[in-house]
């Protein structure tokens, strides 16, 4: 099956229904199809084939839900591309994989690698541009991805190191909307808000497509427009990253009556800080909700409950998907009972892209090992407790640099925290922070790490304190953990 049936249904059953908004912009289903019909043929008639890796580079825009379904209905494999990344870094994971045409918008046109010959796409309306490729992808390697029946090759959010090419299915992927689906509290042709990036989160325009839903999509930092856009639609749910909801939290122009229809306020990229959920709270009298997932497994498991106990939580696996914590017994819970995180179940990827590396080698008898660190209690609710890549070793003793960054956000001026380890003559390794302070903040280094270290052991205490202007992130948000020590 392609996945690009999914929309030609929903085209045909609901044709008249509004299917995106952007901006100013509503888009119907019908006109939906109609546009990926075009793209498509336009695409083709640039050379633009079944097979072919076409790279998509927009912001979160109706353009890119066009092309992405476009892409699909050529047989091609989409290969999205964050806005935020540089011109070097998409060069870089353009020749990794070696893409064969582009599809862009005009206003990342110049991020395009040089070596792509540009062609006007007049079927995007943001005047968009279609790029050839200098080479094609060898006959050998197009033979072997098209056996996989390929719908996305989609790269690792890459927190620690060189982002990798995961390859997914249109089987896989239809798996995990089903999945998906099963699992949302949500009914057909409600309207959500989407506040994050649409190249990171695929899975979701096939979801909502396939439910009739109505996507209204927006930027991470667009808070300042979200009353409004609150008044004019009845909306259902918002998704968005942790940065954005503390936005909200100091966006003046909201009120809690704002939000009073809103059934779920979902957190997907990343984990919601504590001090970004209390404060939510404490202004709009409302939980933020968690999901969890990779690029690997997608949404494994998520939690809908609002009971404060739970805050924080990842929730209980859901979609057929199962959990396991390795070296801790199954009915073994607490804060002590920490272990690494497997996931296996419908909808795993397919394979790592170059290189090759199949699902069958990676995963451990049916097993995915995320690299999560997680903990369970006793009603089966799951908390991520750090990385088995980020552990800090002081002297023999773990520290997980995410419970730091946890206290280090409940300090008044700090507005983002990254803890990394760094050499250390005593204890081999020791935390030490990058900290970017709050718009009209100051606060000392002893300060912060007297607010800090009162808190912890020894082992664990803050050893430094370096303010930044910034900390560099993934294209989901999540600190870049590769670059604390440049």
């Amino acid at each position: 099956m392609n996945v690009y049936s999914v929309l030609a249904e929903a085209a045909h059953e609901w044709p008249e229904k509004i299917v995106l908004v952007d901006g100013d912009r509503s888009v119907r289903y019908a006109e939906l199809h109609a546009a990926v019909e075009t793209l498509a043929d336009e695409l083709q008639a640039l050379g633009v084939a079944a097979g072919d890796k076409l790279g998509l580079l927009f912001p979160n825009c109706a353009e890119f839900v066009v092309a992405f379904f476009a892409a699909l209905r050529l047989g091609a494999v989409a290969v999205p591309m964050p806005a935020a990344l540089t011109a070097a870094e998409i060069a870089r994971l353009a020749d990794d994989i070696s893409v064969d045409a582009f599809c862009c918008d005009a206003q990342l046109e110049p991020s395009l690698p040089a070596k792509y010959e540009r062609r006007s796409l007049h079927a995007i309306a943001r005047a968009g541009f279609g790029a050839c490729a200098v080479r094609d992808t060898p006959a050998a390697e197009r033979a072997r991805l098209l056996q996989l029946d390929p719908a996305i090759i989609r790269f690792s959010s890459g927190t620690t190191a060189v982002a990798k090419g995961i390859v997914i299915s249109h089987t896989t992927l239809i798996q995990r909307v089903r999945a998906q689906r099963d699992d949302l509290p949500l009914g057909d042709h409600e309207t959500v808000l989407w506040l994050q990036p649409l190249t990171m989160n695929f899975v979701s325009p096939v979801l909502f497509v396939s439910m009739g839903a109505c996507m209204i999509l927006g930027g991470a930092t667009d808070t300042r427009g979200l009353a409004d856009l609150l008044r004019r639609h009845h909306i259902a749910q918002i998704y968005a990253a942790p940065l954005t909801y503390r936005m909200m939290v100091n966006e003046e122009s909201l009120a809690a009556d704002d939000l009073r229809n809103v059934k779920h306020f979902v957190s997907t990229s990343a984990a919601i800080p504590a001090a970004t959920a209390e404060a939510f709270r404490r202004r709009f009298g409302r939980e933020i909700v968690q999901y969890y997932g990779s690029g690997e497994c997608a949404r494994a498991s998520s939690n809908w409950n609002e009971d404060v106990s739970k805050r924080g939580s990842i929730g209980r696996p859901t979609g057929g998907y199962e959990f396991k914590l390795e070296g801790v017994p199954d009915d073994a819970g607490g804060p002590d009972a920490v272990g690494d995180l497997l996931v296996r179940g419908p909808g795993l990827f397919d394979a790592y892209y170059k290189p090759w590396r199949m699902k069958e080698e990676v995963l451990e008898n049916g097993w995915f090992r995320t690299s999560d660190l997680a903990r369970r209690d006793a009603e089966g609710y799951y908390w991520i407790v750090g990385r088995t890549t980020d552990i800090i070793n002081v002297a023999g003793v773990k520290v997980h640099p995410q419970r730091l960054e946890e206290i280090l956000l409940t300090h008044p001026a700090v507005d983002e925290a990254l803890v990394y380890g760094a050499p250390d003559a005593r204890f081999g390794e020791a935390p030490r922070a990058k900290i970017k302070l709050r718009s009209g903040s100051a606060a000392a280094q002893k300060e912060i790490l007297d607010y800090v270290n009162e808190q912890l052991s020894v082992f664990f205490m803050l050893r430094g304190v370096e303010f930044v202007s910034d900390i560099p992130k993934t294209a989901t948000g999540k600190p870049r953990r590769g670059a604390a020590e440049s």
